[in-house]
């Protein structure tokens, strides 16, 4: 019997977040459109989404090459392609990062601020006149909707009544975005490990070479070249690879024929 009501309160627990979560998603949509309207947004709503995609690109291959020098120890500067597609596959996870920050720290912000303002004027609604009364709640309305009401004007309430605790949920519902976006970028970093193997006969695939032209290493094995001399050398292990990085004796010219 307890572990039925468990599972029906864990039921109707991922229900209301799942509902939470819709609403906070349809209020976000509403407030970007009403965003976008404005006279200013198509020239700094360009200017910033340039940048924050130039920005996030530089990050996503930040990360591919960071990944890329956990596999193999070696500069990832001599893993160019690799370091390139990699970070084309990472971009949609930083940007879910991205987003799922700026989500969450939205909906903590009206969450505080509408706090902080109840906690402030709630204690001073009977010490004021009506027309500072009226003015605080159409801050409230302006805080929790982001417009000022048709007519500029409200119905005439207590401020922060019973009937007015549910508006609180429309910060939850933004916090509840945030929690979904970050339990499925979670799912999605953890496959990573997983994905290892892969990686590593994609790396090999893409920046490493047989028949090298070094005499000291068999032309079986696939290499890459670095600086000073040196390579990095794919030694098969099954399926895995492991690497090492050797000194490479490259070819001697020979002298041409009949020469004294």
């Amino acid at each position: 019997m307890v572990l039925c009501q468990r599972d029906a309160g864990d039921a109707l627990t991922m229900v209301a977040g799942v509902l939470f979560a819709c609403a906070g998603c349809i209020d976000i949509i509403a407030n970007m459109q009403r965003i976008l309207q404005a006279a200013w947004a198509p020239a700094v709503g360009k200017l910033l989404a340039v940048t924050l995609c130039v920005a996030l690109a530089a990050v996503s291959l930040s990360l591919a090459k960071g990944y890329a020098h956990t596999l193999i120890h070696i500069d990832p500067k001599h893993l160019a392609e690799f370091n390139a597609i990699l970070g084309v596959c990472l971009l949609p996870v930083v940007y879910g990062i991205a987003l799922t920050a700026c989500v969450g720290i939205y909906g903590l912000l009206q969450l505080v601020i509408l706090c902080v303002f109840m906690m402030v004027t709630a204690p001073m609604y009977a010490y004021i006149g009506e027309r500072y009364r009226d003015r605080m709640r159409l801050a409230r309305f302006r805080i929790l909707h982001g417009k000022r009401p048709l007519s500029n004007r409200l119905p005439g309430r207590k401020i922060f009544a019973v009937d007015d605790w549910p508006h609180i949920a429309k910060p939850i519902g933004t916090l509840a975005v945030a929690f979904v976006l970050s339990s499925l970028l979670q799912s999605v970093i953890a496959v990573l490990p997983t994905a290892e193997p892969t990686l590593t006969t994609m790396l090999v695939g893409l920046e490493y070479r047989k028949a090298s032209a070094c005499t000291n290493i068999s032309k079986d094995l696939p290499v890459a070249y670095m600086d000073n001399g040196l390579v990095s050398v794919a030694l098969p292990h099954g399926s895995i690879f492991q690497f090492e990085v050797r000194q490479c004796d490259f070819f001697e010219p020979q002298p041409p024929a009949g020469s004294g």
